[in-house]
């Protein structure tokens, strides 16, 4: 019974536990069973008697009660960078190796309420900075598809704990990619929403600007469900934008008929796939993303600098690791990574190099390309893009994406940079290695991006073979 349950997606599964064909505490214990193994080191913190507890009390409601928690019984992971009131939140570092909040994030009291079971707190590149999975202080995470690969990052355990069949959903943080690159890698889905349409209360930040929570899933279908849950107006994060209350479903029904898709080369598989979209009725052309070339160097120059401001907090003297030196040198050398250590340096020069004058720059060129990316999307509807230029790379290979990220970032980093939503999901593999699509639509635009996921989620499960290439 077990293994059926673990075919169940989120939306099929919180039905059947609201119509009490299944109980919570009897789908826990089929996932709980795996996460406990932590065979690829997705968590790092695992709260097995707190999830049986929360799906205890789900079993004793009242159908009447249920009818309202649209994640009823579905177990859900969180990355160790999203605040759990008594629970703790490393953020994959020393420094905060003991660190218990005293409150909760708001995305966290949001699933709560509709039900959802959370199981454990995932692995993560440490303070969400990398993207290979291999920089936390508590041992990389592994890719569930070949252990010897990386599962990217720097939501590596919560790609890795949806593809091992761990957790049904989880909720990673994307600054340039940090979820979509792993989802690609692992073989599973993730969306970026549109900067402020979700909180950001209680996410230990990195590059406030530019960082979303975000839902993983094994399918868009399930992406949609998560969001619909923690989307909305906050009081306590003044960057949100929207009101609660839409709901951002798909159905067997979406089609691509009159869609305007723009697809930019590269996919691996443009010619087949743009026939299938165009058999589909969508109007397909080939387009470019304006400034392409620019997007790391922006990326990076903006990153840096917010990075550099918000870790400057840890200086062992109000909170977190404190070095026996008694000094903030001595604290950040010892409490923190190399990476972390890398990133603080080049955020410090980056905001003092001739009075700022890259950091300022960088911000001119952003708002030129949020611009010119308004005009873009007055010409299509949807973007397609690749994910990244290499597939999961060994990680004895980790430089490949750990140092030179431009093939990446390139694609993820500008919807950051932006604030438009974007997703990815598995378009097939190659050489037995999971690859992703992107799809990225104007600020504001989850539901029609969902919909148009979903449609093309199922053109490549139906067109698989006629698609995608087994060459790298």
């Amino acid at each position: 019974m077990s293994d059926d349950i673990l075919k169940l997606s989120a939306t099929e599964l919180s039905c059947a536990v609201r119509e009490r064909r299944l109980g919570a505490l009897e789908v826990l214990k089929a996932y709980i069973k795996r996460a406990e193994k932590n065979k690829y080191n997705s968590f790092i913190t695992i709260c097995s008697e707190e999830a049986e507890m929360t799906a205890s009390r789900i079993d004793c409601m009242s159908k009447s009660e249920l009818v309202n928690l649209p994640l009823a019984g579905i177990p859900i992971s969180i990355k160790d960078n999203i605040c759990t009131k008594g629970i703790k939140t490393t953020c994959a570092s020393r420094m905060l190796e003991n660190f218990i909040p005293s409150y909760s994030a708001s995305v966290y009291e949001k699933i709560l309420a509709a039900g959802a079971v959370p199981i454990g707190k995932t692995n993560m590149d440490e303070f969400a900075i990398g993207a290979d999975g291999t920089t936390s202080a508590f041992g990389m995470t592994l890719n569930p598809h070949d252990t010897e690969r990386s599962p990217g990052g720097s939501s590596s355990g919560s790609a890795a704990s949806v593809a091992a069949g761990e957790a049904l959903l989880s909720l990673g943080s994307d600054t340039g990619g940090s979820a979509r690159l792993p989802a690609a890698f692992c073989g599973v889905s993730a969306l970026k929403p549109t900067y402020g349409s979700v909180s950001r209360f209680g996410l230990t930040g990195l590059a406030p600007s530019l960082e979303q929570i975000c839902p993983i899933s094994r399918d868009i279908r399930d992406c949609a469900l998560l969001y619909s849950v923690i989307c909305g107006k906050d009081e306590r994060d003044m960057t949100t934008l929207y009101s609660q209350g839409k709901k951002y479903g798909v159905s067997d029904t979406e089609t691509l008929k009159g869609m305007r898709i723009g697809s930019i080369p590269g996919l691996g598989c443009d010619k087949r796939l743009f026939a299938l979209l165009e058999e589909s009725g969508a109007n397909v052309s080939e387009t470019r993303l304006p400034m392409i070339d620019t997007i790391p160097e922006i990326y990076y120059a903006i990153s840096s600098a917010e990075a550099s401001s918000t870790l400057a907090r840890y200086d062992g003297l109000r909170y977190g690791f404190s070095s026996a030196m008694g000094t903030v040198e001595g604290t950040r050398n010892e409490g923190f990574g190399t990476k972390v250590k890398e990133r603080l340096a080049q955020g410090a020069y980056v905001l003092t190099y001739d009075n700022g004058k890259i950091y300022v720059s960088a911000l001119e060129v952003q708002r030129r390309l949020r611009k010119n990316t308004d005009y873009l999307f007055e010409k299509f509807d949807i973007i397609l893009t690749p994910v990244s230029d290499i597939t999961a790379p060994s990680l004895n290979d980790t430089r490949r994406i750990g140092e030179d990220t431009t093939g990446s970032d390139k694609f993820t980093a500008y919807a950051n940079l932006t604030g438009i939503p974007a997703v990815v999901i598995p378009s097939g593999d190659k050489n037995k290695l999971p690859v992703g699509i992107q799809l990225t639509a104007k600020h504001g635009e989850e539901e029609k991006l969902c919909r148009t996921a979903y449609a093309l989620e199922r053109i490549f499960k139906t067109h698989q073979n006629n698609i995608m290439s087994t060459d790298v």
